[in-house]
């Protein structure tokens, strides 16, 4: 028996399986009228509900029919293929070719849309759909009890394949530079909180007072952070015209779910407020200290810039390994000059003369340039609108040991879609993506330092 039909053979039994239901629901209401005597008349709540469970034995009925011709077409077609090559064996004919790699399912150029199947499977019962969507399950690993869902009509969730994610993550939208830099740990399968030790009392160690005499004792102690796993989501509407007949429907949509996921997970790393469900940013984390900057000029920001770098390593006893800023802020220094006209930070291009950093304005890595010999990384999504006495707010600079920061998540990308249910009257389908990810800049609060204040206001940066 082939995989394929077995795949269909499972929804059969499954099909036949909610068929009893309802016919146990059906003797129920008949056991119910001869139990009064009166098994010749139904109440009216009678009649309807056994007309309901009718007609869905009937629906239930009319899938399986459908299912076992595909099943019958399948078997015939893998008997005919055997039997073409018995006869080759015995007689010659075409050798026969074995498949080593098989292209996946749902890519590029395919013809297939996956979203297009996810809704015939889910609301058409179509067999082919189903088939396919199981094949494609199989394909990314996703462990059986999803597989089991995502082939019957209950429908749970799948896999997104990878072409939409691959092509469509960097879409225009912000992106999520910080936490590529930092990095990711897989997530644990299970549970909605993580429990991180961290070490608040340490041993002594001191010279012995004299030969026999006691050694300094003291017991370490370690508590544990306790860090939520949440849930990032969005959701789309779209037309059951757009799924049937509309051309890159799927890259449109996973394009700018997937967009809108990356962007707003890096957005709460940094300035999360921990409430609603949301991760606690950095610039929230207790333990992390400010070092304020209420001075525009950009060489005072940078020999601030020097400061909080000490204080990371002073106060971690590890140094810092990364500057992260809003773009405008590196714009700002990269075209600021001295007293003499010379570059503060000189390009890439150019032997620095005198210079604090070296660097270009952009690059696609994230990664600009360095300051002090540690690189500095650009985000659009280091906030930018902090409040504070200047109108129109502030952006903030980062300086932290990223290798201290934590970042759980099941996959970069929201790689879980579920269908919900159509608005039948306007033929609307509603998608909703979601992933789990769990965050915490908790572990050692002394490696980062946050450069904030007046002095790195919007309207007191200048160029030119």
């Amino acid at each position: 028996m082939s995989t394929r039909s077995e795949v269909i053979r499972k929804e059969i039994d499954k099909l036949l399986e909610d068929r009893n239901k309802h016919q146990d629901a059906m003797d129920a209401v008949l056991a119910g009228a001869e139990a009064r005597g009166d098994d010749s008349a139904f109440s009216e709540d009678e009649q309807a509900e056994f007309n309901e469970h009718r007609d869905k034995m009937k629906t239930l009925d009319g899938r399986r029919e459908l299912l076992e011709g595909r099943v019958k077409d399948i078997d015939d077609a893998e008997e005919a293929r055997a039997a073409a090559a018995e006869s080759a064996k015995v007689y010659g004919g075409t050798t026969s070719i074995r498949v080593n790699s098989e292209e996946k399912t749902y890519r590029k150029g395919s013809g297939t849309g996956f979203f297009r199947d996810m809704y015939a499977w889910r609301f058409n019962s179509d067999p082919l759909a189903g088939e396919r969507l199981g094949r494609h399950a199989r394909e990314t690993g996703i462990p059986e009890r999803e597989e089991r869902a995502a082939t019957t009509t209950s429908f749970a969730g799948l896999v997104v394949p990878q072409y939409l994610v691959d092509d469509f993550a960097p879409l225009a939208r912000a992106g999520r530079p910080f936490l590529n830099f930092v990095g990711s740990r897989e997530l644990p399968p299970d549970g909605m909180t993580l429990n991180i030790p961290r070490g608040n009392t340490g041993t002594v160690v001191v010279s012995q007072t004299s030969q026999n005499s006691a050694v300094a004792s003291q017991d370490m102690v370690n508590t544990d952070i306790v860090v939520n796993v949440n849930t990032i989501a969005g959701q789309q509407d779209v037309s059951r015209q757009a799924l049937d007949r509309g051309r890159n429907t799927d890259e449109e949509i996973m394009g700018d779910l997937a967009g809108a996921y990356t962007a707003e997970l890096d957005r709460q790393a940094f300035n999360g407020t921990g409430a609603n469900n949301q991760h606690l940013g950095l610039l929230s984390e207790t333990g992390v200290l400010t070092v304020t900057v209420t001075n525009s000029t950009a060489v005072v920001q940078l020999k601030q810039l020097a400061d909080a770098i000490q204080q990371v390593h002073t106060t971690r006893f590890q140094p810092a390994n990364v500057i992260v800023c809003h773009p405008r802020r590196w714009a700002y220094w990269t075209q600021a000059t001295d007293s003499s006209g010379r570059p503060l930070v000189t390009p890439s291009g150019h032997g620095p003369f005198n210079a604090f950093g070296l660097g270009d304005l952009t690059k696609d890595s994230g990664i600009v340039g360095d300051i002090y010999g540690l690189p500095v990384l650009t985000d659009p999504n280091v906030p930018a609108t902090v409040s504070h006495q200047v109108t129109g707010g502030q952006d903030v600079i980062i300086v932290t040991r990223a290798s201290d920061l934590r970042l759980y998540e099941d996959d970069p990308m929201p790689r879980r879609v579920r269908f919900e249910e159509t608005t039948a009257g306007s033929l609307q389908v509603k998608i909703v993506a979601w992933d789990y990810s769990s965050w915490s800049a908790g572990r050692y609060p002394s490696a980062t330092r946050v450069l904030s204040g007046s002095g790195l206001a919007a309207e007191r940066i200048v160029f030119g």
